[in-house]
């Protein structure tokens, strides 16, 4: 025990000197020191954690670079004239340097503590045939290729704390020879101890494409003409899928051969369809998966190739799926100059297409142009699309947005109203509340009585501003109803919001002095006029 305490003192004491040394003002004798607190600022400790991640790099392999910079509060850090010497088993003379003009590693940034994100890119990036394998590096020299030069490389992995979700993204883009770009959409990902999986997976979708710059063209110089002819190029591809597809597949019973399946076939003849368009007049090849809703991977199906082929469904096409969501060029120039002339159906799509940027170049100010008339006018969808535009720049007027999209439960309004409270003040967000309630649905009937379910599940929504005017008065209004009657439930939604309103300053606690009071006064009066005490005692 004296020893415990001993110890205790013996820390203390030297923590005692150590801020006194911080805190001190230099000694009088020598030249003066900085504080040891000026050197634990944010950037200080980011270039400290830069160089501890270097030093593992070049654990892996060799790197140098000219010069670095870093961002700490993006989280962004950069090399230029980065020199990478792999250690290949084929590379015996250690010819293979590759020569990158820029390396940069960004994660998310502070404060957002919803998404954890890693990108990675590399820019003028140079590789020799040295780092090829012996095969590559003979291929590649006989269609004259000297050495790769890579455009751009990026791949960028984001994880969504709230959903879970997991999205990858990867591009590789090589002038004059060919550009590939993949992702891997998941809507839900963790990684389970103990589980019967190690991995929890709901795939959304896989995709890959592959533009041709000028490879298909150096690639038919050395190739026989009847094998690059388009006719040609579709058999050989046509056969090879069927050889490999249907030896995944149990023969039937009455046949010796097995057979594709009918979505196997389907792919082989899309895919043998548009390898001669691409032989004939180049363009592109995608490959992805189009499922209608996520599913839910497991070590089953990868015993089964068959059924890991009919569940992800894969396609052949010339685009990808994401180009459906591109605006007819006539749509938004009714859009932007004719909007009367539109349905709100097409309004909308045009309006959203327009703040998002997906589907059209993004120009916020047209979208929400569009978007506002059909807000006003109740459409849940717009006033949240707007909300979620206006947030940087009005977080008020989106925040009434956001209170009408969830007034018209529209998905997602929740999360949008969570967000901009943090941008406000707690008597500005119940100022706002009680403007959008008040034009939403007016006071309460205080000569009705709802029975108790009813009551809390008007609390709740109110609360959670889903299918009603997210308010907390009004809310709090119907769970003191309940609490007065005995639901354990409301008494718990009225705590619930009372907590929220302590410790947030003497601004925000006399503005909810008002609104609380006001609910109290209300809930009362209700509670005589509609006289609950008989009609919950059945008197």
């Amino acid at each position: 025990m004296v020893k415990a305490y001993r110890s205790a003192l013996l820390g203390t004491a030297a923590f005692a000197c150590l801020l006194s040394a911080t805190i001190q003002p230099a000694a009088a004798a020598g030249d003066p020191r900085p504080p040891i607190s000026d050197f634990l600022s944010l950037s200080t400790v980011n270039e400290l954690v830069t160089r501890v991640g270097l030093l593992f790099l070049r654990s892996a392999v060799d790197l140098t670079y000219e010069d670095i910079t870093n961002d700490p509060y993006a989280n962004r850090n950069s090399l230029t004239g980065v020199v990478i010497r792999p250690d290949l088993p084929w590379d015996k003379g250690r010819n293979c340097q590759i020569h990158t003009e820029k390396l940069t590693l960004q994660s998310a940034e502070l404060g957002d503590w919803d998404r954890l994100s890693v990108r990675a890119q590399l820019q003028g990036t140079v590789v020799p045939l040295a780092c090829l394998p012996p095969l590559a590096a003979g291929i590649a020299a006989v269609a004259e290729v000297q050495e790769l030069a890579v455009g751009q490389v990026f791949v960028n992995v984001e994880y969504l704390m709230g959903s879970s979700a997991l999205q990858a993204d990867y591009h590789l883009n090589m002038p004059g020879l060919a550009a590939i770009t993949g992702s891997l959409d998941v809507a839900y990902f963790a990684i389970q101890k103990d589980g019967p999986e190690p991995v929890v997976m709901d795939l959304a979708g896989v995709s890959l494409a592959v533009e041709d710059l000028g490879l298909w063209a150096k690639a038919k110089t050395m190739m026989p003409p009847d094998m690059t002819a388009p006719n040609a190029a579709a058999g050989m591809v046509e056969g090879g899928l069927t050889d490999l597809l249907s030896s995944l597949n149990p023969p039937p019973a009455a046949v010796a051969q097995p057979t594709l399946l009918p979505a196997q076939a389907e792919f082989v003849a899309a895919a043998a369809a548009q390898v001669r368009e691409f032989a004939a007049n180049g363009g592109s090849i995608v490959v992805e998966t189009r499922l209608a809703r996520p599913i839910r991977v497991s070590k089953q199906m990868f015993d089964d190739p068959a059924q890991i082929f009919a569940t992800l469904q894969p396609t052949v096409t010339s685009r990808p799926a994401a180009h459906e969501r591109i605006l007819d060029a006539n749509l938004l120039m009714a859009g932007l100059h004719d909007p009367a002339s539109l349905s709100d159906e097409d309004k909308l799509r045009v309006g959203r297409a327009l703040v998002l940027g997906t589907g059209a170049p993004e120009s916020p100010g047209d979208g929400q142009a569009l978007l506002k008339p059909l807000a006003d006018g109740g459409n849940g969808e717009a006033a949240l699309a707007l909300a979620g535009s206006l947030r940087g720049t009005d977080a008020e007027t989106a925040y009434r947005y956001a209170l009408q999209a969830g007034a018209g439960d529209a998905a997602g309004a929740s999360g949008v109203m969570d967000r901009l409270q943090k941008d406000l003040t707690t008597p500005k967000i119940l100022a706002l509340q009680a403007e959008v309630l008040s034009a939403a649905d007016g006071i309460p009937s205080p000569h009705d009585f709802l029975p108790l379910s009813e009551v809390r599940n008007r609390a709740l929504a109110h609360i959670r501003g889903a299918g009603a005017v997210r308010s907390y008065g009004r809310a709090y209004y119907w769970a003191l109803l309940g609490k007065a009657a005995g639901d354990q439930a409301a008494a718990s939604l009225a705590g619930e919001i009372e907590s929220r309103m302590r410790h947030r300053g003497d601004e925000a606690a006399a503005a909810w002095a008002v609104a609380a009071e006001q609910a109290r006064a209300k809930a009362l009066a209700h509670w005589l006029t509609a006289d609950y005490p008989a009609q919950l005692l059945g008197k």
